[in-house]
């Protein structure tokens, strides 16, 4: 009777068996379901090799980013500063600016809370001010769930407007106002209470340490640098 044909699939699974079986003879205390291979010094330099790519990687990145969003505020604030500003092109810009912020929880980022100075802004009533010639200088203070603007008037006297803030998701760019006074102030002719001025939201699209810029409910800009004195 002719002998039988082993498969060569079937010698491997014997092999393999046979050679599992006498390594467990030399090592009977390890479990065949928690055996742990310590990594060998080839694979901890790879392993080494491969986290400093990565971290070089995201240096270079990050690097990258920061350059181009110099470049980006840069051109805003060129735009900003035309005779007749592009709306059209500072809206692509910060289009484009956005992306790159640094801070994506805007809305609840102690770098919002400061003294700002506005640069420029689509505003009809605070542009009233400065192209009347009444103020050159427009500020916004945010402290907690306050909020102040301030116009203070060339020849003295302010006017200020104050109302609270929330957020209403801290790890979003959204930060709810309501107005509570008004107050005009004349300097030597006496100040006014006048009666609050709504509310609304606005959306802080870019934030770090030197630019904010923001899109409200009313959709119009508000682009601001900290204020410096």
């Amino acid at each position: 009777m002719p002998g039988r044909v082993v498969p060569l699939s079937l010698l491997a699974v014997v092999c393999a068996s046979d050679l599992f079986r006498s390594t467990l003879a030399f090592h009977p205390k390890v479990s065949t379901s928690s055996r742990t291979i310590p990594p060998s010094t080839t694979q901890l330099h790879a392993f080494g090799f491969l986290n400093g790519l990565l971290e070089s990687g995201s240096k270079k990145t990050k690097a990258a980013s920061s350059t181009k969003a110099s470049a980006l505020k840069q051109k805003l604030l060129a735009a900003c500063s035309e005779d007749k500003p592009d709306r059209s092109i500072i809206e692509a810009t910060i289009q484009e600016l956005e992306t790159l912020s640094p801070v994506t929880a805007t809305a609840s980022s102690p770098l919002l809370q400061k003294k700002w100075e506005m640069i420029w802004t689509t505003e009809k009533e605070i542009n009233f001010f400065v192209e009347r010639g009444f103020s050159s200088k427009i500020f916004q203070t945010i402290d907690g769930s306050v909020l102040t603007n301030n116009i203070p008037f060339i020849k003295g006297g302010s006017f200020n407007v104050t109302g609270s803030l929330s957020v209403p998701d801290i790890e979003g760019i959204r930060t709810e106002f309501t107005f509570s006074e008004a107050a005009l102030d004349l300097a030597k002719w006496g100040t006014y209470k006048l009666p609050p001025v709504g509310k609304g939201w606005f959306d802080t699209l870019y934030l770090d340490d030197t630019l904010r810029v923001d899109l409200n409910s009313r959709n119009d800009i508000l682009i601001c640098k900290p204020d410096e004195a």
